[in-house]
């Protein structure tokens, strides 16, 4: 066994007898010796990447089974997600024919660059490559192969888009073509910048009609409730608009205000059909211009910045602040708030 000469990288290497040297992938000599051990001791040929991948994210899944065993967990949608990417681009792929101790790294690479030609977008591209990669690593992680072929294999770049931004005339004629729950959640995200995850976790105690307010202090984290993004509970104007649709719901003494017929929260995907088909009804072409119902909340903020509200009022309203930001707004927030609120309704309301 040697060490790499490249001193940035310092991999261990092997060779077998009659073999050629390859990478332990570790550093670690204690952790390059096992895999060496490994290697010695391995008996028959690896699986093919399709028969060892078969039963990736369904019941009898060995990573998840495996992550269960050792107390932690795998969500169910991500686990169907993750298997949709495995069959329909995976499991069609060349590579899905290679043996896993014959799979190199630029075979990944290689893949890599094919989905990327099949898809065009890098964010599904990773996605996907990130499904190939876990699975490598379960199978390197049982010892089956050396090292995994992709553990160096980076995510393809993609250009960041800025989000689009709304105008007032086409945040009225968003709200304008929803109805409801969904006219009442959107019209608070636009009019309080609240976060879908705060929106959907709004309880009715959290309102202060009389006051004019609405204090953030829940957001659904996956199926769990727990403390908005900043790590801290807000207070946010709540304008005519905002409250006026919240009372065409049915004014409750407490409980959740968005929920579903069985009295549980809304998803993750009514959220953004409700969104996709109002802007689609007001003309508003979302792809082209990266909007997204998180372009509510950057619209709000820059509509309230080009009518003079400070920046750090705006942070702290948005829950952006720091410690240092939050106390100051507090001490000023209920002229702030009340401006805010005025600004809001002349704007949208």
């Amino acid at each position: 066994m040697k060490r790499s000469k490249d001193y940035r990288l310092r991999y261990w290497y092997y060779k077998l007898a009659g073999g050629k040297w390859k990478s332990t992938g570790e550093k670690d000599q204690l952790k390059a010796l096992e895999v060496v051990y490994a290697a010695q001791h391995q008996t028959g040929p690896a699986p093919v990447l399709a028969d060892y991948a078969a039963s990736f994210f369904l019941a009898n899944c060995p990573h998840i089974l495996r992550l269960r065993e050792e107390g932690k967990s795998y969500g169910k949608l991500t686990a169907s997600m993750h298997r949709t990417y495995l069959e329909k681009y995976i499991l069609t792929d060349p590579i899905a024919q290679k043996r896993l101790d014959q799979i190199i790294r630029n075979d990944v690479i290689e893949f890599r660059q094919r989905i990327f030609a099949l898809t065009g977008k890098p964010p599904t591209t990773n996605r996907i490559l990130a499904v190939l990669k876990l699975i490598l690593a379960e199978a390197a992680f049982r010892q089956l192969i050396q090292a995994s072929p992709a553990a160096l294999v980076g995510r393809r770049k993609q250009e960041k888009r800025e989000k689009g931004i709304l105008s007032a005339a086409e945040i009225k004629a968003l709200l304008g073509a929803m109805k409801g729950k969904a006219q009442a959640a959107f019209t608070i995200a636009a009019c309080c910048g609240m976060r879908r995850g705060e929106v959907l976790a709004l309880h009715w105690q959290d309102i202060g009609f009389e006051k004019s307010i609405i204090t953030v202090c829940h957001a659904w984290k996956g199926k769990e409730l727990g403390l908005p993004k900043s790590g801290q509970p807000r207070t946010v104007a709540l304008p005519d608009a905002a409250a006026r649709a919240l009372r065409d719901l049915g004014r409750q003494a407490a409980g959740l205000v968005f929920r579903n017929p069985l009295g549980n929260r809304l998803s993750h995907q009514w959220w953004h059909e409700r969104f996709q088909e109002a802007a689609k009804a007001a003309g508003i072409d979302c792809r082209t211009r990266n909007v997204s119902p998180h372009s509510l909340r950057h619209s709000i903020h820059v509509l309230l910045r080009d009518a003079g509200v400070a920046d750090e009022k705006l942070r702290a309203s948005m829950g952006w602040s720091s410690e240092k930001v939050q106390a100051v707004y507090v001490h000023t927030s209920g002229d702030a708030l009340a401006r805010q609120r005025a600004i809001i309704d002349g704007l949208i309301g």
